[in-house]
């Protein structure tokens, strides 16, 4: 299988694009890689970007080789985390299809006329991404689900997640708060404030309430 991520913009030097090669060349020992370039359209993107979207969805669909699915990426798409992505794609790739083809628009997006016929549509976090983040992102998932394939050790699943589609490893990071803690010095001595989850109480209960004694350690 064969594996394209193509995108609209203008290639710069930049310590993410150094990354993205080098995640291009890991997924490329399994899946023949390629990042790809295209040109946004000039001219009329202001006046007109219903016709900049549709020249740029037509620029897309010349480097659809048959037999390759689309996949638009759209914050409304499906969002996996990376055990799923990996099992998508390793399903893809039992199947025998022929390539994947990755479409991130450009400024102004994706035409919506190609989003609604690409073959799936994948949201890499419900949040806006720069087109460079997501394209490190996307590579770095890429690289990912190779790993996950080739028997490699499967990410493990924060405590705490919510359940919701849209919180997943490969969208965002996840931190359990049951115990927080400050650190901060003070006249040069290194001091920890620890907070309880206990409830919250109303002013009637803490004025008739023991007061819970403060847990400090200098």
């Amino acid at each position: 299988m064969r594996v394209n991520v193509s995108w609209f913009g203008r290639p710069s030097a930049s310590p993410y694009e150094d990354q993205i090669e080098t995640y291009g060349k890991r997924v490329d020992r399994r899946w023949k890689a390629a990042d790809r370039v295209l040109r946004p359209i000039a001219g009329g993107r202001d006046q007109d970007p219903s016709r900049a979207l549709r020249l740029e969805a037509k620029a897309i669909l010349r480097h659809r080789e048959p037999g390759w699915r689309l996949v638009a990426l759209d914050e409304r798409g499906k969002c996996r985390d990376s055990v799923a992505f990996a099992g998508w794609l390793g399903s893809l790739d039992d199947r025998s299809v022929d390539g994947v083809l990755f479409a991130i628009g450009s400024d102004l997006g994706l035409d919506p006329e190609l989003v609604d016929g690409a073959d799936e549509r994948l949201s890499l976090s419900p949040m806006t991404l720069p087109h460079l983040l997501a394209r490190l992102v996307l590579w770095e998932q890429l690289y990912r689900a190779t790993d996950i394939l080739s028997g490699g050790r499967i990410p493990p699943k924060v405590s705490g997640f919510s359940s919701s589609p849209h919180f997943s490893p490969a969208s965002c990071c996840g931190l359990r708060c049951t115990a927080l803690s400050r650190v901060f010095s003070l006249r040069g001595a290194r001091r920890t404030v620890k907070y309880d989850s206990a409830p919250l109480r109303s002013k009637a209960q803490l004025g008739t309430a023991p007061r819970r004694p403060r847990d400090e350690s200098w």
